[in-house]
């Protein structure tokens, strides 16, 4: 790692990376030899970096991540491993849109890997049916986001898209979280 990183990360309050391009796994583990400490408050990456590599980071500098997004290839391990790291986000961002079974299992595991307490929540998905809007209804997935969502109070704000259908286009359902101090946004809007 350059000298001058390594003198950066010394003065610095905290660091946030956000959809570098060059985090391969050469530089996850230059960040994981470090042996300063330093407060990793956001982690954005658009490609699934070695597991364990970012088990091994999450580990060392996640004790301060607030805001962690991804793109899923792999989610079983990825969720699972949000989940044993029990980091205390604030925000999180999945985007699985390359995936229908992988949407499905986001879905299904909501309540497994969600934090506590969370503040924002963006989802991406892609479920494979006809009528785009009809599935989003569909209690075989909304129900799963307002059970682990809306009825336990876990979040703030949400945005969900699938590909056509924008959660915030479905007015009954932006007025059921509403009654949950829940804010449905525009996804596109974001």
């Amino acid at each position: 790692m350059p000298t001058f990183l390594k003198t950066a990360i010394n003065v610095l309050e905290s660091i946030h990376i956000l959809y570098c391009y060059s985090l391969d796994s050469n530089f996850f583990q230059q960040i994981i030899n470090l042996t300063e400490l330093f407060k990793l408050k956001s982690l954005f990456i658009d490609e699934e970096p070695l597991t364990d590599q970012l088990q091994l980071l999450l580990q060392k500098f996640g004790n301060y991540l607030e805001n962690f997004g991804l793109e899923l290839v792999d989610g079983s391990s990825l969720l699972q491993l949000v989940k044993k790291v029990e980091l205390s986000l604030n925000y999180i961002s999945i985007d699985a849109d390359d995936n229908v079974n992988l949407s499905s299992i986001v879905l299904q595991n909501l309540g497994q890997f969600l934090p506590p307490k969370l503040e924002y929540l963006d989802l991406v998905l892609i479920i494979n049916t006809s009528t785009k809007k009809e599935e989003l209804e569909n209690k075989n997935n909304l129900s799963y986001i307002k059970e682990y969502i809306m009825k336990k109070k876990r979040i703030k704000f949400l945005a969900l898209i699938e590909i056509i259908v924008d959660l915030f286009s479905l007015k009954d359902e932006v007025n059921e979280f509403r009654l949950y101090d829940i804010i449905v946004q525009n996804y596109c809007y974001l």
